[in-house]
């Protein structure tokens, strides 16, 4: 059975996400960057109906210099519910990085996850 997934934000914030989503994808990293400093409140907001939000898309693209801008975004208490964060599939960031099969991302959020606890 195929889970609904409902969006309750007005058509303008749909579009948006839609944009930062296919930016994303396509490892336009400066737009995202500009967008999240001046919108840190969207930082967890799901980007797609699996329930992605940046960090998630960050991770499994490898990018660690993104993930590092990111977490230079989230307040220390923060940074444990990020990278705890459970997309549609319950894939937290470290499953998504570890099908980047980037080590140098996966270290850092083990790092992250060191400062956390």
């Amino acid at each position: 059975m195929a889970k609904e997934v409902a969006l309750d934000i007005n058509g303008e914030n749909v579009k948006e996400m839609r944009e930062t989503y296919v930016k994303a994808l396509g490892n336009e990293w400066e737009s995202i960057k500009t967008l999240y400093q001046t919108k840190r409140f969207a930082l967890s907001y799901h980007l797609n109906p699996s329930e992605d939000a940046v960090f998630h898309i960050a991770a499994y693209k490898g990018s660690v210099d993104l993930l590092r801008v990111l977490f230079d975004m989230v307040a220390g208490p923060r940074k444990w519910d990020v990278l705890t964060m459970k997309n549609i599939q319950g894939n937290t960031l470290l499953h998504e990085v570890a099908v980047s099969k980037n080590v140098e991302a996966a270290n850092f959020l083990v790092e992250i996850a060191h400062e956390g606890c």
